[in-house]
């Protein structure tokens, strides 16, 4: 089988975090990447994920 690496995301944690703020546009430039992400597990927010 031969693969081929199409692309990559150089920065998934940001670009799970721009996903999970795209209802808060004013809030998109918010460096805590961490504990968004831990808030959307906790809460069962898991399409932000699916990205």
């Amino acid at each position: 089988m031969h693969v081929k690496l199409q692309s990559h995301t150089p920065d998934p944690e940001a670009f799970m975090a721009y996903v999970a703020r795209v209802s808060n546009p004013a809030n998109q430039s918010n460096p805590d990447h961490g504990r968004l992400l831990r808030y959307c597990i906790r809460h069962g927010h898991w399409s932000v994920f699916e990205h």
